[in-house]
């Protein structure tokens, strides 16, 4: 029988660049009969994807972006649900907020992975979001303001933001791109800031492609 075609199994594809931290994760999960755990590079390998998909992603451990991870996670899996794991967020409902802008259902703390991972992750599979009281208003909330802004006026890249951003994320400094481009520094910021506001980033760092990591050169850009 395929290993994802049983109905009551329910696929959890685990996403996690420290190798102690996969392995604890999936330590958790197979101690749940109803729930069937594969890291990224095995989903991938398999060439197919189950028709029920969830997420676990260990923020700490990535070495890309968590926008850059979520956003290939997305594209090659888009029917997946992805539920977060970081540190303690519970009093910043901004960066949790952010993580579902960005295509999370849902955030727990690593120091409760054992006693709710389980169930959080069912949780999110059922179509709801895994969040702290309150999260879910102020989430709501963006999304309204995002829809409503973006009626208002369409986020488009101009020639030259285009350009600086594709220099950004080859890694060059504002002084190397202003040196190509023939115009100033400040010029340069001004352009780059710009761009990290119309996709609702803080840092550059976010917009850089990283140098090696190659399960993630499999997953659609």
């Amino acid at each position: 029988m395929d290993q994802f075609s049983r109905k009551d199994i329910l696929p959890i594809c685990v996403v996690a660049e420290n190798r102690l931290a996969c392995a604890y994760l999936l330590g958790i999960l197979r101690k749940d009969a109803g729930l069937q755990p594969i890291v990224l590079e095995d989903l991938i390998a398999a060439g197919r994807t189950p028709p029920k998909l969830v997420a676990v992603v260990d923020r700490s451990g990535l070495r890309i972006p968590l926008c850059e991870c979520l956003s290939r996670f997305r594209r090659s899996f888009p029917n997946a649900r992805i539920l977060v794991l970081d540190q303690d967020h519970v009093n910043e409902k901004e960066e949790v907020v952010r993580m579902l802008l960005l295509g999370a259902h849902g955030f727990l703390e690593h120091e409760r992975s054992a006693e709710l991972l389980a169930k959080a992750l069912r949780f999110v599979a059922a179509g709801h979001y895994w969040v702290a009281p309150g999260v879910l208003e102020l989430y709501l909330r963006e999304v309204s303001d995002v829809l409503r802004n973006a009626h208002k006026r369409p986020e488009t890249f101009t020639p030259r933001e285009n350009q600086v951003l594709e220099l950004v994320r080859s890694r060059l400094t504002n002084r190397e791109i202003a040196g190509l481009l023939k115009i100033r520094i400040s010029t340069v910021k001004f352009h780059l800031s710009n761009v990290l506001s119309k996709l609702n980033l803080t840092s550059r760092q976010d917009l850089v492609v990283p140098m090696r990591w190659d399960i993630w050169s499999k997953l659609l850009p």
